[in-house]
């Protein structure tokens, strides 16, 4: 009975929320820039996305799980980031979610090349991705191969669809790690940012939590990790040369779609 109550209050609680949501976004000035973080489970994603979000000008709580299929559903990604984060109001212009469960969740074609929408591309090269994907599956590294080769297929799909390099930017986990100026520099212009970004992030309500990205100890440093790869996990050179000529092409189409770090 104390649960049924408990459980009657957060929904009514959510519902007013929800309502107050709608009614601050119809009030704002300006409508929310959208970013959307596409890339594939152990790309790095989780760590970008914190790292984003740290910014003044942008707000998030982590992977909210559902597909776009046209503008007006970011407001539900809206509601769910004052509920998930216990604001009342945000002022920033952008609004990040991140989609790493290509074949769950989609963004239509409609939404991709929209100009409020803002893509990030982050890939990871395939050793360190498919160990990972191994350590957090029960799948086989084959499958999980053959995982990653479909995930960087859709990545592709998606580059494709940016209508110009002003509202795509594609970097790598390796990047990130070992040229962090270059690439937050890179994000600064990309997304016209008046404060730098910065390797530190500060930690959310949803830091480490399973449901909403990277659950490891590592994620909750609040900064930048720059650990050695594990290799204890075996992989031959011969099972992995797919992988690695899926990554090539994934890189090369993303660059030719995106600004990158080299961009100037």
């Amino acid at each position: 009975m104390i649960n049924l109550k408990k459980s009657i209050v957060k929904n009514s609680a959510r519902s007013v929320l929800n309502n107050y949501c709608r009614l601050r976004l119809r009030l704002r000035r300006d409508a929310f820039k959208i970013i959307l973080i596409l890339g594939h489970i152990r790309s790095g994603s989780t760590l970008l996305q914190h790292l984003l979000i740290s910014n003044p000008h942008i707000t998030g709580f982590g992977e909210n799980h559902m597909s776009y299929e046209k503008l007006e559903d970011f407001e539900k990604l809206a509601c769910n980031t004052l509920w998930r984060l216990r604001k009342l109001r945000m002022p920033e212009t952008y609004l990040v979610d991140k989609i790493v469960h290509l074949r769950s969740f989609k963004a239509s074609d409609q939404v991709i090349k929209d100009d409020k929408i803002f893509t990030i591309f982050i890939v990871r090269d395939p050793y360190a991705s498919i160990r990972g994907i191994f350590q957090n599956s029960e799948d086989e590294l084959p499958t999980s191969s053959q995982y990653y080769i479909g995930m960087l297929d859709e990545l592709e799909q998606y580059g494709r669809l940016i209508p110009n390099k002003d509202h795509g930017f594609f970097l790598t986990y390796d990047q990130l790690l070992n040229k962090t100026d270059m690439v937050l520099s890179g994000l600064k212009r990309f997304l016209k940012l008046e404060i730098p970004l910065d390797e530190t992030y500060g930690l959310l309500p949803t830091t480490g939590k399973r449901i909403y990205g990277d659950w490891s100890e590592n994620i909750k440093s609040g900064k930048i990790l720059r650990l050695p790869e594990d290799r204890s996990i075996n992989i031959s050179s011969k099972s992995i040369a797919p992988a690695i000529e899926a990554y090539r092409r994934c890189c090369q189409i993303l660059q030719q779609y995106c600004m990158n770090v080299n961009s100037k």
